[in-house]
């Protein structure tokens, strides 16, 4: 919006009130928009220029993760299920097989339109005076030239719209117990971001005028950038939100498995990302020593086999140690191109070639793999599980996965040497009854095993995460 606006008088009567549901009282009021109030971003302010004009919601990101239950947040890390006999890389969810859409290289993509929402909340001390809150906030809105509806509650308290032409708009929901909430979303602009600051300072400073003796708590969170070219949004694996500090999209490829993402982060280096799923950063080296033992065991001279392990981490760091021959089984040739290219400080030089002195790639399902082995006699002093995180729940939705699990467990303890060692992730510490529940299925394994676990802290994964050591059970 340019130019000055035409003048209008502040009117403090309502200029519609009906009722609404519920015995609520809806009134519209237009509120002033003085003349003088102008900025670069138009003559309303902050506000003005905030989001575009409507249009067509924008698609789902590619790779979110499926089976999410109802009004939960999206899947968290490594809870994606996968269909017996599939074999992916770590902590990933299967996917319909797509057309390759290469977008490697971009760089920041960052001039794309997005949704700023900020949010201020207010816990006062004793119950709130919904008319006073908004009669004394009613001039700072008003400065925006914004509308305002009002919804009324006898019991709940009051809910104040401010919408501007452009589409923008505030929430200020007053409970009477005294939690006062504002919401607002604008145009997530460079400068925008201090046109939003400033009115959300003076709302707090009214606030505390206000209630000078019962402003209690304050709460300002950071705001949520929604709609961004770069996602920086994940949850943790007990659904806490996350926020990374991402700045580049640095290869961004659709497999006939799964999405496959390489981020940039300021602290954690690049960051492969599969359909949604962070799984490995450059600052990871944690992960990769935990899932081998956390250096307790001598691999020189050993034959060892990994499961997934596209990103070349595990395989790497083991080929340093002189083992015999590590066999690494990944199906997703697309994972291990990538990973080639932008994740080095995590692979090194070992996935520029499928054989090595000491090792070999296969690009194949590691089920098939894993059952000509047994056939043949196969055995491996190493297996080490890449492939998925332990399901959250028996819910139908995991029911795959855990068939997954099961038959990758019995297939791996049948290559296994008798004083073999099998590694694998677990999940997120907190999640007790997930990690539970796959210790009862160590229990019903074809033959009996014993197990140790191990809590670690994996840089990227901003949360706690458990390995398991599982060994057959010597005989009496």
């Amino acid at each position: 919006m340019a130019g000055a606006p035409a003048r209008s008088s502040a009117r403090e009567r309502p200029l519609v009130t009906h009722a609404g549901e519920h015995g609520a009282h809806v009134s519209t009021i237009t509120l002033a928009r003085p003349h003088t109030l102008r900025s670069k971003f138009g003559a309303a302010g902050v506000l003005a220029s905030s989001l575009p004009e409507a249009g067509p919601t924008p698609p789902p990101r590619p790779g979110s993760l499926p089976a999410v239950p109802p009004t939960s947040y999206p899947r968290p890390p490594g809870r994606g299920a996968l269909p017996a006999g599939r074999s992916l890389t770590r902590r990933t969810a299967p996917q319909s097989p797509v057309a390759a859409s290469p977008r490697h290289g971009t760089g920041p993509r960052l001039t794309m339109a997005a949704a700023r929402h900020s949010t201020l909340d207010f816990m006062l001390g004793a119950k709130a005076d919904g008319e006073t809150i908004l009669k004394g906030l009613q001039s700072i809105f008003q400065e925006q030239g914004m509308t305002e509806s009002v919804h009324t509650w006898q019991d709940h308290g009051y809910l104040a719209t401010y919408i501007n032409k452009n589409g923008s708009f505030a929430n200020l929901r007053i409970y009477p117990h005294g939690l006062v909430l504002l919401d607002l979303q604008s145009y997530d602009g460079d400068s925008q971001g201090q046109e939003v600051d400033s009115l959300l300072n003076k709302v707090e400073e009214r606030m505390k005028e206000l209630s000078p003796d019962s402003t209690g708590r304050v709460k300002r969170l950071p705001p949520i950038v929604r709609g961004g070219a770069i996602d920086r949004y994940w949850p943790t694996a007990d659904g806490r939100l996350v926020e990374y500090d991402i700045d580049e999209v640095v290869y961004d490829e659709d497999s006939p498995y799964q999405n496959i993402k390489i981020l940039h982060s300021k602290q954690f280096g690049n960051i492969l990302i599969l359909s949604g799923d962070v799984n490995l950063a450059e600052s990871d080296l944690a992960y990769t020593q935990a899932i081998m033992g956390s250096g307790k065991e001598d691999y020189s001279g050993k034959d060892v086999l990994i499961l997934g392990g596209g990103d070349g981490g595990i395989l790497c760091e083991i080929v340093k140690l002189k083992p015999k021959m590590v066999t690494m089984v990944e199906i997703d040739q697309m994972v291990i191109d990538g990973c080639k290219k932008y994740m080095r400080k995590t692979c090194g030089d070992v996935l520029d070639n499928l054989k090595g002195d000491c090792y070999q790639v296969l690009i194949e399902d590691c089920i098939p793999v894993l059952k000509r082995y047994a056939k043949e006699g196969r055995e491996f002093d190493y297996v080490i599980n890449d492939l998925t995180a332990v399901p959250i729940s028996t819910s139908p939705e995991e029911d795959s996965t855990w068939e997954f699990l099961r038959l990758i467990l019995d297939l791996s303890m049948k290559v296994l040497k008798p004083d073999g060692k099998y590694f694998t992730q677990g999940n997120c510490v907190n999640l007790t009854e997930a990690l539970s529940l796959y210790e009862e299925q160590l229990g019903r394994l074809y033959c009996p095993v014993e197990f140790s676990k191990e809590i670690v802290c994996v840089p990227s994964y901003l949360e706690l995460w458990v390995f398991y050591t599982v060994w057959k059970k010597a005989n009496p």
